[in-house]
């Protein structure tokens, strides 16, 4: 099976791994793919979001505001940060749904399982933008 990626509008057959632009920064940042529709993947992290929403369900809002320019949301994951060691684990799968609607002016989350994870997490989110052509 041959991979590619798309460059400069192009389809380009690559061996190996796809050379993507894995920087994590708090900093909007191109992470060098491209969506479907061939316009830029942007990632930015929102560190340190406290969700402590009950258990319920209901949509919390957090203090991470949805840039306006959004327009596809690529991916959207959360790491936790456990107590005062900060050490990082992913969410476990199922336990929490996190939504970053244009409609909406800030990020969204709602438990989905009888545990709450409360705490202070990273939130990574890749997308694309209305403003690029």
């Amino acid at each position: 099976m041959s991979m590619g990626i798309i460059e400069n509008g192009a389809y380009k057959q690559v061996a190996g791994n796809v050379p993507l632009q894995t920087t994590y920064s708090t900093e909007e940042t191109k992470t060098g793919a491209t969506w479907i529709n061939g316009k830029p993947i942007y990632r930015k992290v929102y560190h340190d979001v406290l969700l402590d929403g009950p258990n319920s369900t209901e949509w919390y809002e957090t203090n991470v505001p949805v840039p306006a320019d959004i327009e596809n949301i690529v991916e959207l994951n959360a790491l936790r940060q456990w107590d005062t060691t900060k050490t990082t684990r992913f969410l476990t799968a199922g336990a929490m749904t996190i939504r970053a609607n244009p409609s909406d002016d800030y990020l969204r989350y709602m438990w989905m399982t009888g545990t709450t994870y409360h705490g202070y997490y990273d939130i990574i989110a890749e997308y694309t933008k209305t403003t690029d052509a």
